[in-house]
């Protein structure tokens, strides 16, 4: 059916379903695009400028540049016209292929930097120390995506074309079980890429963990009563240690690095997932030369929701996103309310004039009263 694009076939759509995933489609873009937002001005309002912030707002701005990519299959599933359809090897097609290969090639690369990054903060402290920096940050940074952008052109260089797919033909992907040899050493690149970045996420988030642990038992065993002795150099051993995890004004705290574990690993499972959907997908492809339609629709979903779901996720998980979050929405709740105290005090004032036209020229007599009979007794004494 994948090329077929007689009015016929298309118009054969149950619309119940399309005005489900309508709704859908609606909802993931305004929860999206509020939530990338929130984070971006969040980060912003921050002091601190760190490596994993950085890398934290490249997911966000990626998460923008994906709303597009909803846009376009709202417009697609409301459209009753087979011109907006999405065609194989047409220019839009091509282009929404791209930008979600990209995107979401992005966001794993970026998600699995956020885990080294914490690794060589929290196992290696000296290391981060002396080796990582904001512009070693920004390098990372531009080279993922110079490397994500090129990779995910390749098809477009190629014979090789981006293909519709159902449902409503509003989706574009890569051509796994085409036989091309470009194509399939394409998808074993990809594939082979995904688990690779997988494993590296895996080892990092055990050893971060297991250092913390390890930090959390030590702690544990010290007496803060003793401050002498070897219990007292073990305390300052250990306070060192602390101190130097992190570049963060010269003060890190274990909540922190704890939060930010937490939050690379739920990051590292949604990745993980739309990297094992995409493994059936293109292990069918590979080995069958055939399309799982189910299968591909789940890759595109996951890799779609995934810009939706990371901003609210670091906003929950990392402790400073979320102090930050709480300070701003209360800034927000005072200036409503002494805005409205103002207008109400106004008001007031406005309603006493107006039933007492006398009163203010009253006290305006009765202050000069007093202000002369002052100056007259100063003057006698």
């Amino acid at each position: 059916m994948e090329g077929n694009y007689s009015c016929t076939n298309l118009t054969i759509i149950q619309n119940d379903y399309r005005l489900v995933y309508g709704i859908i489609l609606i909802s993931a873009t305004v929860f999206g695009l509020l939530g990338n937002i929130v984070l971006l001005y969040i980060i912003s309002t921050l002091k601190r400028r760190i490596s994993t912030d950085i890398f934290i707002v490249g997911i966000a701005i990626f998460g923008l540049l994906c709303i597009p990519l909803h846009v376009i299959s709202i417009f697609v599933y409301f459209s009753h016209d087979c011109r907006y359809y999405l065609r194989s090897g047409t220019f839009t097609c091509n282009f929404y292929g791209w930008l979600l290969t990209m995107i979401s090639s992005n966001e794993v690369i970026l998600v699995v930097l956020i885990s080294l990054d914490q690794y060589i903060a929290i196992v290696h402290p000296f290391v981060y120390r002396n080796f990582v920096t904001n512009t070693t940050t920004f390098i990372a940074f531009i080279t993922t995506c110079i490397i994500s952008a090129l990779h995910s052109s390749y098809p477009l260089l190629t014979q090789i074309h981006m293909v519709s797919i159902s449902p409503y033909y509003s989706f574009c992907h890569f051509d796994y079980k085409s036989k091309l040899p470009k194509a399939t050493g394409y998808t074993i690149f990809l594939f082979s890429l995904g688990m690779v970045l997988c494993i590296v996420n895996v080892f990092c988030t055990i050893s971060i963990l297991r250092t913390l642990c390890r930090i959390a038992k030590r702690r544990h065993q010290i007496n803060p009563c003793c401050q002498t002795g070897p219990r007292a150099e073990i305390k300052s051993d250990y306070n060192g240690l602390i101190a130097n995890l992190l570049k963060r004004n010269r003060l890190a705290r274990r909540s922190e690095e704890l939060a930010f574990a937490k939050a690379s690993i739920l990051l590292f499972i949604l990745c993980f997932s739309s990297w094992l959907a995409f493994s059936v997908v293109a292990i069918a492809g590979l080995i069958y030369h055939k399309t799982i339609y189910n299968a591909e629709l789940a890759v595109i979903i996951v890799m779609s929701l995934i810009p939706i779901i990371v901003p609210y996720v670091c906003i929950y998980t990392v402790l400073p996103y979320r102090r930050q979050l709480v300070r701003i929405w209360r800034n927000i709740r005072s200036y409503n309310r002494t805005r409205r105290m103002t207008f109400t005090n106004r008001r007031r004032l406005r309603d006493y004039v107006q039933l007492f036209p006398d009163v203010g020229g009253n006290l305006s007599t009765l202050v000069s009263d007093i202000t002369y009979n002052g100056s007259i007794r100063r003057n006698r004494n």
